[in-house]
């Protein structure tokens, strides 16, 4: 086509798929997934300590991953939440008994393992039942200045994500004293818990219902009562 004597080339109507330009992001982002997940499995070191905040922000509690199946401390042990309330009605105020508040809802996890339980458990094991003596003892191992800066790292991460952890907890004690107990004439003044460990069974006696109480891992005196919604 002429136009003042001049030849118009004709338009380029080709696009750049949208697969091309996407690709780079999912490379990018794939690859930052694998530097997080490595830096989170990975011995304690410099690296992955001043890392720590960041990885456990975009990990947890979706992508934690908990490497205890094998050497060289493998799990054998688990952790079971109960909770107690105190309740008052008029002027009789009153405590329940321990309730197991984990059992129910590993059972309901196995039940359907994408549901909602999955998330419960996932929101304060990881914070109060997980000891850190593997990497403890991994810190002996580095030298003066920076095992004692490992270790004073870790303590700071340890009492922040154990305050996390027992906000969680006092939300499900509350949840589960509200679903057990609240009525129009019973009110519900503070809750508490604790973290019972059992140990596991051997394999050959799965299935069996054997239960060996091995102690109180951890005690959460008396929390006031928070309102959820259920």
């Amino acid at each position: 086509m002429c136009e003042n004597g001049f030849v118009r080339a004709p338009a380029d109507d080709r696009k750049v798929p949208t697969v091309v330009l996407a690709a780079p992001v999912l490379l990018g982002l794939l690859l930052f997934h694998f530097v997080a997940v490595g830096l989170h499995v990975c011995p304690p070191n410099p690296v992955s300590l001043s890392a720590r905040p960041w990885v456990q922000a975009y990990l947890s509690p979706y992508f934690v991953q908990r490497w205890r199946l094998f050497a060289p401390d493998p799990g054998g042990r688990n952790e079971l939440l109960h909770v107690r309330c105190h309740l008052r009605e008029g002027s009789t105020r009153s405590s329940t008994d321990w309730i197991d508040v984990t059992t129910p809802i590993i059972q309901a996890h196995q039940r359907n393992r994408l549901g909602a339980p999955s998330r419960v458990l996932r929101a304060y094991r990881p914070q109060l039942g997980v000891a850190r003596d593997l990497e403890r003892r991994a810190i002996k191992h580095l030298d003066g200045e920076l095992a004692e800066w490992a270790t004073r790292r870790l303590d700071e991460e340890a009492a922040a994500v154990f305050d996390q952890g027992k906000a969680h907890v006092q939300r499900i004690a509350s949840a589960e004293c509200k679903r057990r107990f609240a009525t129009h004439q019973v009110a519900i003044e503070q809750v508490e818990a604790r973290l019972i460990t059992v140990a596991v069974p051997p394999f050959g006696r799965r299935g069996v219902n054997v239960e060996v109480r091995e102690g109180t891992a951890l005690n959460l005196s008396a929390m006031d009562y928070v309102e959820v919604d259920l």
